[in-house]
């Protein structure tokens, strides 16, 4: 079995919070059903939104992350407050599935 590491900086998804996102606009929906933008993902029983990062990652990256995932958060529920103290990095580990891709010829 192979493992894949990454760095998640998001936030918690409390009920607050999936409730605007369910409530969200249709033209943010995008948002956060395409995981180039935002991704949802679980981590020790809890449910987490924002976006994944490299496992070497400068401090500037960071940064530009954070700025990001908030201010995408801002526009598809800008009545939820967020609050830097609410945005975290975690350190995650993911299994690779090893099933064999085709190639063609």
């Amino acid at each position: 079995m192979s493992y894949s590491r990454f760095f998640f900086l998001g936030i918690e998804l409390n009920s607050d919070l999936r409730t605007h996102l369910d409530n969200c606009a249709p033209s943010n929906k995008l948002f956060i059903e395409n995981p180039e933008y935002l991704e949802q993902i679980s981590i020790e029983d809890s449910q987490y939104i924002g976006r994944r990062l490299n496992e070497f990652v400068s401090i500037s990256e960071i940064e530009d992350c954070s700025k990001n995932v908030r201010s995408l958060l801002l526009r598809i529920a800008p009545g939820f407050k967020i609050s830097t103290d609410n945005i975290i990095i975690k350190s995650v580990q993911e299994e690779i599935s090893n099933v064999p891709v085709e190639q063609e010829y």
